[in-house]
């Protein structure tokens, strides 16, 4: 259940919905004079005079109004969809200091993934089995530290980063280049229905928005904005991603990349930004010190870990028994063992049986 909205967020609402506003000139008129009721009401006298804009002072004059706001407020609370603005509570703090915040965002899901550090995760729509690979393990590993994974949902490296939240249990926020309430990708359903469930669908764009080319580079600034740091898996010389680290740089955020092969093209626009100064992300022992940064969740996590690789016997043991013997969850064994099996400290046999990996 959404809360009722406050006459200042409804003004930011009916100017994002209002053509011809942008989002710059929205922020200016709220800062100039405090409050976006006093802002249109004085801006629409203004240009009552012989200044040669009536359309604007239509616009100003409907705006007033707050017929469409209310409007979208009564569909989105049909549909399940939330709604904030600049003058809501909730609107992430970290937003609010770049160039240019979304007047408004629609939203399905929990709140409370704001209040964890986040870290995005972008890279090709068409990676190699590497780039996903090490898209999943990276994502499982912060998500279980207890970072929120923010990314596109998109086709490649978006899609392994969300599900990788997902696996350990973690948080996860798809900024999409639509309504909320639409899928894109089509074939993405089941992992749109669960980041709804799990964690956070969230647009700028009003619900029922179709998915557009435009769309992509405007949310971009959003997944980075975010976020106190942008990972880049995999990206080639001419990846849609680099926009987004364009963004997390102009915006003063970390940039990370992954490594790539020598002999490969695939990641040739990472190994770019990496001669430009980003940060190399080169294994584990990287990940683990980004997951700890501030966060004790980390170091709990590899206590719990530690102690269900104790319990695994030396012949094998089946997660039945793992819970037997340790009293966990069925969720919570499995939300390890997939941390130690990506991490290479457990193996499946062909029986199902798991098994320790013995250091050489």
């Amino acid at each position: 259940m959404h809360n009722l909205p406050t006459e200042e967020e409804l003004y930011w609402l009916e100017l994002s919905l209002t053509p011809g506003v942008g989002i710059r000139r929205i922020r200016e008129l709220s800062l100039a004079y405090g409050s976006l009721k006093e802002a249109v009401a004085s801006e629409r006298e203004e240009k009552a005079g012989a200044d040669g804009r009536p359309q604007w002072k239509e616009k100003l004059k409907k705006a007033e109004k707050l017929l469409k706001a209310r409007a979208m407020w009564k569909l989105c609370g049909e549909k399940n969809i939330g709604i904030l603005t600049p003058a809501s509570p909730a609107y992430p703090a970290e937003l609010k200091l770049i160039y240019d915040p979304p007047a408004a965002l629609y939203y399905q899901g929990d709140l409370s993934v704001f209040q964890k550090p986040a870290a995005a995760m972008v890279g090709s729509r068409r990676c190699s089995g590497y780039g996903a690979q090490a898209a999943e393990a990276i994502a499982c590993r912060l998500a279980a530290g207890g970072m929120t994974i923010v990314s596109g949902m998109a086709r490649g490296i978006d899609r392994f980063s969300h599900e990788g939240a997902l696996k350990a249990g973690g948080a996860t926020i798809a900024v999409l280049g639509c309504g909320v309430d639409v899928c894109y990708p089509p074939e993405h359903r089941q992992l749109h229905r669960q980041i709804a469930e799990r964690g956070m669908l969230l647009s700028e764009f009003p619900p029922g928005t179709e998915a557009k080319p435009a769309h992509f580079p405007m949310r971009n600034r959003i997944i980075s904005g975010l976020s106190k740091l942008v990972i880049l898996v995999e990206a080639g010389e001419k990846s849609g991603s680099l926009i987004t680290a364009d963004y997390a740089l102009e915006q003063g955020r970390e940039v990370y990349c992954v490594p790539g092969s020598f002999f490969s093209a695939d990641n040739r626009g990472g190994h770019r930004l990496l001669q430009q100064g980003a940060a190399l992300l080169g294994g584990p022992e990287d990940v683990e010190e980004l997951c700890g940064r501030g966060n004790t969740r980390c170091k709990e996590e590899k206590k719990e870990e530690h102690w269900l690789l104790e319990a695994v016997s030396d012949f094998g043991s089946t997660p039945e028994t793992l819970c037997r013997e340790t009293g966990r969850s069925p969720e919570v064994i499995q939300q390890t063992l997939t941390l130690l099996q990506i991490e290479g400290r457990i193996r499946i046999g062909p029986d199902g049986r798991i098994m320790k990996v013995q250091e050489l």
